[in-house]
């Protein structure tokens, strides 16, 4: 828990925090509790919670939940919110990332444009998620597999719940944001009973986000600047009046 001052307790500082953190991370890489609904555990899990690691924010202001990592695409490439510099031919850019890159103008604050970032992704993504830490913001996954490959929609519903439940509470009583925002509809209304019932309902943003992929993206930028026009300095940078 944090103190009076919103730092942290005594005793819970920086290190501490990430000392736990990277304990929760090597138990679930480890995880196959999700296997009997046809969910592989993923090999890729603690490389991707090193680079989140890397960009984690020594105080969580807000913290964006997402519903998993992406399989490898049909064309043998790997995605990821944190991965840094997106180079191809084996790596693709994150959509999420450059969606929400786009909403929080992340791009301007480093003194370019979204559209050059683009178009020189391992010169600028390490950049813009370096800005985005030092606004305090961060994003994990609900499920540390990757779930999109599960067609069954009960049996990915149900992975994304049971690893929430396991692991995503866990980390959130480590990081004691200040807000959560889930992204993607369905893992809204999968993950807000489970956030309310682990107390973080008075944190919890209710807007219901739809993913910017599958044609959504003007409604997840429209979603998330509700969220952010209710609380702009939380989303801010630090100079522009943050509290």
């Amino acid at each position: 828990m944090r103190d009076a001052a919103g730092g942290a307790a005594a005793g819970e500082g920086a290190g501490a925090t990430s000392g736990v953190l990277t304990a929760i991370a090597a138990e679930f890489a480890a995880c196959t509790r999700c296997a009997d609904l046809g969910v592989p555990p993923d090999e890729r899990r603690a490389a991707f919670s090193r680079l989140a690691a890397a960009y984690r924010p020594e105080r969580v202001r807000v913290l964006f939940v997402a519903e998993s990592p992406p399989q490898r695409n049909r064309r043998g490439r790997w995605t990821h919110f944190y991965l840094p510099e997106e180079r191809p031919p084996g790596e693709d850019p994150s959509m999420l990332f450059w969606a929400m890159a786009d909403v929080l103008a992340l791009a301007e604050s480093c003194g370019t444009t979204l559209a050059e970032a683009k178009r020189d992704r391992p010169a600028w993504k390490p950049r813009l998620l370096s800005e985005f830490r030092r606004r305090g913001l961060f994003l994990v996954d609900a499920a540390k597999c990757a779930v999109n490959g599960v067609r069954d929609d009960g049996a990915r519903g149900s992975a994304v719940t049971r690893c929430a439940e396991t692991w995503l509470t866990r980390e959130l009583r480590v990081l004691e944001p200040d807000r959560v925002v889930l992204i993607k509809v369905t893992v809204h209304d999968l993950l807000e009973p489970i956030l309310v019932r682990a107390g973080f309902g008075a944190r919890l943003e209710r807007e219901r986000i739809p993913h910017p992929g599958s044609g959504q993206y003007a409604n997840f930028q429209h979603a998330m600047r509700q969220v952010v026009g209710r609380r702009p300095t939380l989303f801010a940078p630090p100079e522009l009046g943050r509290p």
